[in-house]
């Protein structure tokens, strides 16, 4: 069953955050959720409960890159509109 792991907000400096606490320690596991899409009872209903263990999609395992392998070029000029 597919899921995504948060810790939750990152957008934030309370002292209480989860991006302050990472900062000066790791964070463990139990700060973690797992957003499913489904409901408790759902959930309930195909033997998901507190305490379970999650495994990573194979797929997740491996780097995974993003854009183009060579460095981006930048043009020197500004694009023109269409309206002129």
């Amino acid at each position: 069953m597919p899921a995504i792991v948060s810790f939750g907000c990152i957008h934030t400096n309370h002292p209480d955050s989860v991006v302050e606490q990472a900062r000066h320690k790791p964070l463990p596991w139990d700060h973690g959720y797992l957003f499913t899409g489904m409901s408790a009872a759902e959930l309930a209903d195909r033997g998901v409960r507190p305490g379970l263990r999650v495994v990573l999609a194979a797929s997740r395992r491996v780097v995974t890159e993003f854009g183009r392998s060579s460095p981006p070029t930048f043009s020197t000029t500004a694009p023109t509109s269409p309206s002129g």
